[in-house]
């Protein structure tokens, strides 16, 4: 393995949803402990108005629950089994406060959805600690209109030519401070042009270390991965300088979310089971060892 300075912002996608469920506090604890600089959680709203950790329209994929998350109320989330109700965005922040920061993505919902993060966020002074990201231009403009001191990431479909990309990025850079590309369409010419409009680039997903080097080498400041403790390994690797001892206080914190998640884990093993089309085994460095299972998921 080749090293490549680099100071990248090690981005836990849903939480280590390599090693967890997904948009879970398992997934979150167990991405914190593997060293994330951030954990990344997709945020959709019930039909009374409750932000919940969902990254899909329904939770049929997570639960087992069909019935779109916009029509659900408090009362129906709370039917579900503990382990699997999707998560409040008080809850999280509530739990993690500001010993971390937050990649919040926003997915497309009622115009009162950035309303209400906003609140939130100001509610829990996190202001310095959140960094919101939509596909959607328009709910991220609408943020901008909120809360102009709040960093906003404007993310990228692989649909997208790179003559599509420049245009886009000159428009996003009124209001954004970067973007969240697909992996497959960086290159040295996406990243020059970002760079060049202040614009930092964050590609999504990345699991293979092969991968993750070539994005590294490229110049990227951060990646989205499954796998935090992969791109920790890597990140910590090519900067000798700061790896040779891990601050106290980063040890502590790692131990303790590492004594969280493995709680949380023992309670979800055995009632988590992915609605998916095909599942994988893999193996982390918890003490569940090889017994979870891992959901092919759709990328971000």
């Amino acid at each position: 393995m080749f090293k490549v300075e680099t100071k990248a912002t090690v981005i836990a996608h849903r939480g280590a949803s390599a090693y967890a469920p997904e948009n879970t506090f398992a997934a979150y604890d167990l991405a914190l402990a593997m060293g994330a600089d951030k954990i990344e959680l997709d945020l959709r709203m019930t039909a009374d108005g409750e932000l919940v950790t969902a990254h899909d329209p329904t939770l049929w994929r997570t639960a087992g629950d069909s019935r779109l998350v916009s029509q659900l109320r408090r009362g129906d989330l709370v039917e579900l089994a503990p382990e699997l109700r999707p998560l409040t965005l008080d809850a999280v922040l509530g739990r993690y406060g500001q010993r971390t920061r937050y990649c919040v993505d926003l997915k497309p919902s009622q115009s009162q959805a950035e309303r209400r993060l906003v609140r939130a966020i100001r509610r829990h002074r996190l202001r310095s600690n959140v960094v919101v990201q939509s596909f959607c231009e328009q709910s991220l403009r609408r943020v901008n209109e909120l809360d102009r001191t709040l960093p906003l990431v404007q993310l990228l479909t692989d649909e997208l030519s790179y003559e599509e990309s420049a245009r886009r990025l000159h428009r996003v850079a009124d209001f954004a401070s970067g973007i969240g590309p697909a992996a497959a369409t960086v290159d040295t010419r996406l990243i020059g042009l970002a760079h060049s409009l202040s614009l930092t680039v964050q590609p999504y997903t990345v699991n293979e270390e092969a991968e993750m080097l070539h994005l590294l080498e490229l110049g990227v400041d951060g990646i989205f991965t499954d796998a935090p403790d992969r791109l920790r390994r890597i990140v910590t690797a090519a900067n000798p300088a700061t790896s040779t001892r891990t601050p106290k206080s980063c040890q502590h914190r790692r131990r303790h979310f590492r004594r969280q998640a493995d709680v949380v884990l023992a309670h979800v093993e055995m009632s988590y089971r992915p609605h998916a089309v095909r599942s994988e085994r893999i193996h982390h460095h918890s003490v569940l060892g090889q017994r979870l299972t891992k959901a092919e998921r759709v990328r971000n």
